[in-house]
């Protein structure tokens, strides 16, 4: 199957598509637009930000079909962008990172959404005071890996060498 990603209109696939539980296609583009694709590969929608900054590393997906993805810019700062599965706007916010350069987490209860070291209300996009590490920190600088588990447990790996 061939998505026709709107190459007429300047916009090139940027990062990793994300596939919706109704098997809808979300892929984002190197414009920082969105649009969502059938499984026929035949485009449904197509959301352009107000907001400037590139998605680089993908679109993630909820089990209430809830999209969200980063917008990164190295200027202005990061926005994290929330899309309802109909193409309208839930919600965006200003995440204080700029190019975060990190892919979105997902807590296991589905209520956060990290940003670098920045968590995220994923209801109302709200920023959260979280102390979470950062390569910055002395201790864990450049080591440090938040994941969830299998058993939706969030875990975070340090590498001690």
């Amino acid at each position: 199957m061939a998505l026709n990603c709107g190459k007429q209109a300047g916009r090139v696939a940027h990062g990793a598509p994300a596939l919706g539980i109704d098997g809808t296609i979300y892929v984002a583009d190197s414009a920082g637009g969105l649009t969502a694709f059938n499984q026929q590969g035949e485009q449904l929608w197509h959301y352009t930000p107000s907001e400037s900054g590139k998605p680089s590393r993908g679109v993630i997906v909820v089990e209430d079909g809830t999209i969200y993805y980063l917008l990164e810019n190295p200027q202005s700062g990061d926005t994290l962008v929330a899309m309802n599965p109909d193409s309208s706007l839930r919600w965006s916010t200003a995440t204080g990172t700029k190019t975060a350069d990190t892919a979105l987490r997902l807590s296991p209860d589905g209520k956060e959404i990290y940003v670098k070291n920045q968590a995220v209300d994923s209801e109302t996009g709200e920023l959260l005071s979280r102390d979470l590490p950062t390569a910055e920190d002395p201790v864990l600088g450049g080591r440090e890996q938040i994941f969830i588990g299998a058993d939706q447990q969030l875990y975070m790996q340090v590498d001690t060498m």
